[in-house]
C-alpha cells in the first residue's frame, strides 16, 4: 500500500483502533500481516502530536527550546521535527529544570501518581513519576510480549529485582500480577530458593532479575535446577553470547531465556527480545566482524523489536546512540527525542530483513521457513550497552561485555566470579593503567593464585577479541596488563547491591 495512503489516517481513529485491539488473538494477526511502514507512519503522526502537546503545556520544554531558538509553532511536519528539535538528555533537561517546571501545567496530579527512582549508573539517583493511565497502556503491552513469548502457560512469578522504589521492581511486578501469581522476593538467593522448594516443581517459574545475580543465583543458589521449569525474564544490562548458552546448561532443557530493554527516564519496557530478533544475534556472534562492518562498533549488541505506536526512535548517526520520545498516553510530564546515552539505534523491520538477507546467505533461507509468517512486523532495535561504560587506553577502546567474555572462556574463573569494574587508574610510575576490579562469589576468598589465573586469562582471551588490545599489549605491556583487585562479595566498591552493576570506574 502506498505511503501518501498511510498518511491520511487521523490519529484519533488510530488511538481509537488500538484501544480496541484488546484481545491477543486479533493483536497478534494483526502485527503479523500488517504492512511496517503503516506502523512507521501513524508513530509519525502520534510524534507530532506529542510534541504539540509537550509545547503547549510543559513550561521547561518550552524554555529549553527557547534556548535553542526555535519557537514550537515553526515546527510544522515530522521532517523539521527530525531534523531541528535538539536532543534532551538527563543534564541538559532533567537536571536543568525544577521538577513542577517538567510537569503538566506545573501540576503534580493528585491521585494514580507512582514516584519511582532510576538506579545510579551515572550519578545520583533520580525520581521519575508515572500515572496509572500510564502504566495501564505498558501493562497491555507486556501481557501480549507474555504471551507471545512464552504462550498460554499459567505462571509464577518471582522478582529478584531490587526491593523499595527502584523503578524496575515496582513495574515488573505491576505488570505481571494480571498473568500470574507475583512474588516481590528482591536480590535474595536463600528466599528464592526457599520459595522454589516450598512450590516445587509442578508448576512453572518466570524469574526476573540483571543478568549478573541471576547468574549468582543459579551458580551459588542451593537447589537442583534442573528439575524446575524456570523461564528467565533478564534487563538492565547486556550479557556476553556465552551467557545465555552457560545460563541454559544450568537450567532445565527447553528453558527460555529473554531479555528486555527499558531506561527509568523514558519507560521500563521499551523493548523485548523475539524468536527473530534472537536469531539475528546467533549470526552476528557466528560472524563477529559483521558487527563492526555493518553498527560501526566492536560490542557485540542485543536485539529487540518494539511498538513503533507507543515509541517513536531515531538514530543519532555522530555518537552511534537514539533518542526517543514517548507516545503512551498520561504522561505527568514529556520525554521527547530523550538520549540515554546506549550505544544503538533503531531498523524498520524491512531494513532489518534486507540487511541480514545481503549479509547472512543463512538468514532468507530461515527466514522464509521459520519466521516471514509468525513474526511480528514491528522495528528493530539494537543496543550495544552505556556509551560512557567504555574504558579508552592510548586509543584502544575495551567494552565491559569484551572483558566479560574473556572470562568466560574460562568456566573455572567464570564460576567464582559475581560482578567485576573496570578502570583506567594512575600509577606512581606516571602513567595510566588497565585495572579489574572482581567482586567474588559468596564464601571465595581473595587468593593471589586466583588473582594471576584471572589476569592470565584476561590478557589471552581479551587479546582474541579486541585486537587494538593485543596490538596494545604487545607494544605497551605495563599500560595494558591488567592490574587484577580481589574483593569478597559485597566487600569494597561492591558494598552496595540496591540496583545494578556498575562496569566503569573512575
Amino acid at each position: 500500500m502506498a505511503k501518501w495512503y498511510y498518511d491520511v489516517f487521523p490519529t484519533l481513529f488510530i488511538d481509537k483502533l488500538s484501544n480496541k485491539i484488546s484481545n491477543y488473538n486479533m493483536t497478534y494477526n494483526f502485527l503479523k500481516s500488517v504492512d511496517p511502514e503503516l506502523l512507521e507512519s501513524i508513530s509519525e503522526k502520534k510524534v507530532m502530536k506529542v510534541f504539540k502537546d509537550s509545547v503547549k503545556h510543559i513550561p521547561a520544554y518550552t524554555k529549553f527550546l527557547n534556548k535553542h531558538g526555535i519557537k514550537g509553532k515553526d515546527i510544522k511536519n515530522i521532517r523539521m521535527f527530525d531534523s531541528i528539535i535538539p536532543v534532551t538528555d538527563k543534564h541538559n533537561y532533567v537536571f536543568k529544570y525544577s521538577l513542577l517546571d517538567r510537569t503538566r501545567n506545573k501540576t503534580l496530579p493528585k491521585q494514580s501518581l507512582i514516584v519511582e527512582s532510576s538506579g545510579s549508573s551515572t550519578k545520583l539517583p533520580t525520581n521519575w513519576f508515572r500515572t496509572l493511565e500510564e502504566e495501564e497502556d505498558v501493562q497491555k503491552d507486556i501481557e501480549f510480549e507474555s504471551k507471545y513469548l512464552f504462550k498460554e502457560k499459567e505462571y509464577i512469578v518471582i522478582s529478584s529485582w531490587s526491593l523499595g522504589a527502584w523503578t524496575t521492581s515496582l513495574s515488573f511486578c505491576y505488570h505481571f500480577e494480571k498473568l500470574g501469581v507475583v512474588k516481590n522476593i528482591g536480590p535474595d538467593v536463600n528466599q528464592i530458593v526457599q520459595t522454589l522448594k516450598m512450590m516445587g516443581p509442578k508448576f512453572n517459574y518466570i524469574i526476573g532479575g540483571y543478568p549478573p545475580f541471576v547468574k549468582h543465583l543459579i551458580d551459588v543458589g542451593k537447589l537442583n535446577w534442573k528439575k524446575y521449569n524456570i523461564d528467565l525474564i533478564v534487563g538492565g544490562e547486556s550479557f556476553v553470547p556465552g551467557w545465555r548458552k552457560y545460563m541454559k546448561g544450568k537450567l532445565k532443557r527447553g528453558s527460555k531465556i529473554v531479555s528486555v530493554y527499558g531506561a527509568s527516564d523514558l519507560e521500563p519496557g521499551l523493548a523485548v527480545e523475539t524468536p527473530l530478533s534472537q536469531y539475528v544475534r546467533e549470526l552476528f556472534i557466528k560472524n563477529p566482524k559483521k558487527v563492526n562492518e555493518l553498527f560501526g562498533t566492536d560490542e557485540l549488541p542485543l536485539f529487540f523489536q518494539y511498538n513503533p505506536l507507543r515509541f517513536y526512535i531515531k538514530n543519532i548517526t555522530e555518537t552511534k546512540e537514539f533518542h526517543t520520545t514517548v507516545l503512551t498516553k498520561g504522561h505527568v510530564g514529556c520525554k521527547v527525542k530523550y538520549n540515554v546515552k546506549d550505544l544503538g539505534g533503531r531498523l524498520k523491520y524491512n531494513d532489518l530483513i534486507e540487511m541480514m538477507s545481503v549479509n547472512f546467505k543463512e538468514f532468507n533461507k530461515k527466514y522464509h521457513q521459520k519466521f516471514k509468517d509468525i513474526s511480528i512486523k514491528l522495528p528493530f532495535l539494537w543496543v550495544a550497552g552505556r556509551s560512557d561504560s567504555v574504558i579508552s587506553l592510548d586509543g584502544v577502546n575495551m567494552f565491559p561485555q569484551q572483558i566479560e567474555m574473556a572470562l568466560l572462556k574460562n568456566k573455572k574463573v567464570y564460576n567464582n566470579i559475581q560482578s567485576f569494574q573496570t578502570s583506567k587508574v594512575f600509577y606512581h610510575d606516571g602513567g595510566h593503567h588497565f585495572q579489574i576490579s572482581i567482586e567474588l562469589q559468596d564464601g571465595f576468598k581473595p587468593n593471589k593464585n586466583f588473582a594471576k589465573e584471572v589476569k592470565e586469562t584476561v590478557k589471552v582471551n581479551l587479546g582474541k577479541i579486541n585486537k587494538a588490545y593485543k596490538l596494545g599489549l604487545k607494544d605497551f605491556p605495563a599500560c595494558y596488563e591488567p592490574y587484577v583487585k580481589l574483593y569478597e562479595f559485597r566487600k569494597g566498591p561492591f558494598n552496595n547491591k540496591k540496583i545494578k552493576n556498575k562496569y566503569l570506574t573512575n
